[in-house]
């Protein structure tokens, strides 16, 4: 769906090609910005030095980020991973495995290397879906696919730790490029110590870099 709305949004542009034969006062009307198209993109894209990227990479990325919506099979019910990871807090291990409702499991998920990742309810105030959703205007769908599409070098651990980054874009696009209007970086943090259900303790905190609130418009990037 994504894919056949962003071809055709940019194959109305496309009409607008046969003009620039007509003459270089022609093409260059053809350039102005009221012939372009804005769409919103989340997660990593390829650009060039100026921060220009193709019009296929964005209709690529944008088909990604709402087939992921669809893959529930992989994105909601991944299992606990094998690997050896450090075990938690011993107090936090033995709430997870009483079934504290902050330790509450409520989305498991691979990330961009296939590792299991997990969002916990959390306490409201310090770590947890529940904190990011009302302190930050994050989603566990922005969560999810800032793990899933990080930046290049967008995931980093760091002792217990993995902290991913990617980017919502808004974009100016036509039949052959996109160029930025705007970006706002998300980082989500991921703490990597198992707790008594066997998963580890995830999602720590998730937020828009330089604003407390995400805008709108990155919510609804990230669909």
């Amino acid at each position: 769906m994504a894919k056949s709305r962003v071809t055709a949004a940019l194959l109305g542009v496309a009409l607008l090609l046969p003009i620039a034969l007509a003459g270089p006062a022609a093409a260059s009307a053809s350039e102005n910005s009221d012939d372009a198209t804005t769409f919103t993109t989340f997660g990593y894209i390829p650009t060039d030095g100026q921060g220009v990227a193709s019009s296929t990479a964005v209709e690529r990325q944008t088909a990604r980020v709402e087939a992921f919506d669809t893959t529930t099979a992989q994105s909601l019910s991944a299992d606990p991973d094998n690997e050896p990871i450090p075990l938690g807090d011993p107090d936090e291990f033995a709430a997870a495995a009483a079934a504290d409702p902050a330790y509450r499991v409520v989305s498991t998920w691979t990330d961009k290397l296939g590792k299991t990742t997990v969002a916990r309810a959390g306490n409201g105030t310090t770590w947890g879906l529940t904190k990011v959703k009302n302190k930050h205007n994050v989603t566990l769908g922005m969560v999810q696919k800032t793990t899933k599409f990080p930046r290049e070098g967008g995931r980093v651990t760091s002792g217990n730790s993995i902290t991913y980054t990617t980017d919502a874009i808004e974009w100016s696009c036509t039949i052959i490029s996109c160029t930025p209007k705007r970006t706002m970086a998300v980082k989500v943090v991921i703490e990597n110590t198992r707790l008594g259900d066997n998963y580890h303790k995830g999602l720590i905190t998730a937020y828009c870099a330089g604003v407390t609130v995400c805008p709108q418009w990155v919510v609804n990037a990230a669909g």
